[in-house]
């Protein structure tokens, strides 16, 4: 997907606080269950989601799956926020928890 990276930047301050441990690159998406994924930069957040809408045809996921990226895109971009997608998250609030 366009515009998404990996998700260094979370973990930057960690990174130049340890140095000599050995911190692989994260891919530029999400490749499996419980973990962080790609990242959209603020000022490219934009431009992630007038792709995503160009080519929403394309895609083989739910329409409602698309539907739910692009509003939390939205949101990241109504804020001026970076996007970062992630899996298997819980709420505490809904009493969702492993």
């Amino acid at each position: 997907m366009r515009g998404l990276i990996a998700p260094t930047a979370l973990t930057a301050l960690l990174r130049e606080e340890f140095p000599s441990l050995d911190w692989p690159t994260p891919p530029a998406t999400i490749v499996s269950n419980y973990m962080v994924g790609g990242l959209v930069p603020a000022h490219a957040v934009r431009d992630a989601r007038t792709h995503l809408a160009a080519h929403r045809g394309e895609l083989t996921c739910d329409a409602l799956d698309v539907q739910k990226l692009d509003e939390a895109r939205g949101v990241a971009e109504h804020l001026g926020l970076t996007f970062c997608e992630a899996t298997d998250l819980y709420s505490a609030v809904e009493g969702d928890l492993n």
